[in-house]
């Protein structure tokens, strides 16, 4: 015979003005959490299928420097090629192994990237004087900003942000084959 054991709404906090939820387990006195899958939709799968092709980029990658690392092992660069290699053969073993991890490691890698690259671009924009250079102070504040929204929104934000900017990329990639195709149609001959 199976026991119920008595597993709060909310996973830990059971309010007093909650009724207990009962859960069946599978043997006797084992009860089984449901846990809810991380919903993202397409992008959410975008966001996986990218993380794993990076992956797999980073092994095929690290697997080549460290072959290439003997190779030119009578060349002083042996060292920095093995290490390389073996650098991105691990970090790309451990985003394969598990792409959720990966997607948020990068996603926050992204956020910095955007942060960092936002400010430099403002404090170059600053410094120098060119024509123009109001844009380039707005992109700048822009990039910040975008990296300040996917920071302040992180871990959430690992689930969407890769595969929405693959998904952006796709498009302005897409946009401008047409935009290509329209001019060449124009040429004469």
């Amino acid at each position: 015979m199976e026991q119920a054991a008595v597993v709060p709404r909310d996973g830990g906090a059971q309010d007093r003005h909650q009724r207990p939820r009962r859960v069946r387990g599978r043997a006797a006195g084992a009860a089984v959490p449901r846990r809810r899958a991380p919903r993202g939709g397409a992008v959410g799968l975008v966001t996986l299928a990218s993380v794993l092709l990076f992956g797999w980029l980073l092994v095929i990658s690290g697997i080549m420097h460290s072959v290439h690392a003997f190779r030119v092992h009578p060349w002083g660069g042996f060292t920095r090629h093995l290490l390389g290699g073996v650098l991105s053969l691990v970090v790309g073993l451990l985003i394969v192994a598990n792409p959720a991890a990966g997607a948020l490691s990068l996603t926050l890698l992204l956020a910095e990237f955007f942060m960092v690259g936002g400010i430099f671009r403002i404090v170059a924009a600053v410094s120098f004087r060119f024509p123009g250079r109001g844009w380039a102070v707005l992109g700048g504040l822009v990039t910040l900003i975008l990296g300040i929204m996917i920071w302040s929104e992180w871990p959430v934000s690992g689930v969407w942000v890769i595969g929405t900017f693959v998904g952006i990329d796709l498009i302005f990639d897409g946009w401008s084959l047409v935009m290509t195709g329209m001019a060449a149609r124009q040429l004469p001959g």
